[in-house]
């Protein structure tokens, strides 16, 4: 799955971060490890509602209603996520 890999790593950027994770951030190079990160650091199902603002504020429009879906498909065992209207004009 390929994400909008700058606007993400942008938006994480502004996050505090100590040292470690500083050192960590620095070895993403591509989607591809950014990805990695993103499913080390924020383990599903766990953590979807982060996941869900990270590709909110990126305007990934499409992960953030993937996400949606499978919070409301959880119903053996629910987790914690959030569904707003986005517009799809961008605005």
């Amino acid at each position: 799955m390929l994400i909008k890999y700058s606007v993400i790593t942008i938006l994480l950027l502004g996050r505090r971060m100590n040292e470690n994770e500083k050192n960590e951030f620095d070895n993403i190079n591509s989607a591809a490890d950014l990805q990695l990160y993103l499913w080390d650091k924020f383990p599903l199902p766990h953590n979807i509602v982060f996941v869900q603002g990270l590709f909110l504020a990126s305007k990934v429009n499409r992960l953030y209603e993937k996400f949606v879906e499978f919070g409301k498909s959880m119903k053996e065992e629910p987790v914690t996520f959030f569904e707003q209207h986005i517009s799809m004009t961008g605005k």
